[in-house]
């Protein structure tokens, strides 16, 4: 069981993207905006609320207030999905075919995951002084073997998650992250990127499965109404690990109480990696030296 605090992705750190930032025009402080104007200012998306020109919708303080905060563009909702204290869940940076872009970290690096991957293949490379140090291709969708009968009509294969470890810990890094969707439309929820941390073991027991937020109404008569909304994935991990470890694994998790960070019971077990904030921490010391404890970790994307 690893958690990895994430680093945070700022614009110049991201060297190279092929994703577009063209989600709408960029605000002119001579422009005069109708109520319901949409606009873009450093990588954020904002919403019109009154008519209005020369109020800027980062530093604007008059009340009511003239702008609404819709979030990060689409190619930044990948490292961050703050709308002021609110996250928006649900959302993901898209592009036809592929997203393909190159960060600079500027720091040591040995873990990297993707959540909400919609691709066929992901491919990560890095580079120091230009060489490659790191070189991985993996299959986010496959079809079921053993027969031909299976191969051509049998059901493909998902996964929604790819986490790795084993990056090559340089400071002075390249990471290139290239998802592969030929002829649909690539999709990643977060990336995040860090120095790995080993929280124990998880074990058999963990359980996972999806809030729903949607609204459901029973009349007298048995009718039912649904208004569709959000929903959150989970994880309960039950985890073991040596008495010595608990200081340290306390220490790891409990500033990530209230951020988003990177969660993994086992690279191998896509549905057991997760982005989020942990809401509870139990732990049990069952022994002298083995300790026992139940994480639950709920999706901030």
């Amino acid at each position: 069981m690893k958690v990895v605090p994430p680093i945070e992705i700022t614009p110049a750190k991201v060297i190279a993207s092929n994703v577009p930032e063209t989600d709408y025009p960029l605000w002119a402080a001579a422009t005069t905006y109708p109520v319901g104007t949409r606009v873009m200012l450093n990588h954020r998306n904002y919403e019109s609320l009154v008519a209005h020109s020369n109020r800027n919708p980062e530093t604007d303080s008059v009340i009511p207030p003239a702008w609404l905060d819709l979030g990060p563009t689409n190619r930044w909702k990948m490292f961050n999905k703050r709308a002021g204290n609110t996250w928006l869940i649900g959302t993901a940076t898209s592009n036809p075919d592929s997203i393909d872009l190159t960060i600079r970290p500027g720091a040591r690096v040995n873990s990297i995951g993707l959540v909400g991957v919609k691709a066929s293949t992901v491919h990560i490379t890095m580079l120091v002084g230009g060489a490659v140090v790191y070189d991985e291709t993996f299959t986010m969708s496959n079809k079921a073997g053993g027969s031909w009968y299976r191969y051509y009509f049998g059901q493909f294969v998902i996964k929604d998650n790819v986490a790795q470890f084993d990056l090559p810990a340089f400071s002075n890094a390249d990471i290139r992250v290239v998802a592969n969707a030929p002829g649909s439309t690539a999709e990643i929820g977060m990336l995040i990127m860090g120095m790995s941390k080993d929280i124990g073991v998880a074990v058999y027991g963990s359980g996972l499965g999806t809030e729903s937020y949607s609204s459901i109404k029973e009349d007298d008569f048995g009718n039912v109404s649904i208004v569709p909304r959000g929903r959150r994935r989970y994880v309960d991990f039950n985890i073991v690990m040596r008495g010595s470890q608990v200081s340290s694994a306390l220490r790891a998790l409990e500033p990530l109480s209230d951020t988003a960070a990177l969660y993994i019971g086992s690279e191998d077990v896509d549905s057991t990696i997760i982005v989020g904030r942990f809401e509870r921490l139990a732990l049990v010391l069952s022994t002298y030296d083995r300790a026992e404890y139940s994480l639950e970790i709920r999706s901030l994307m």
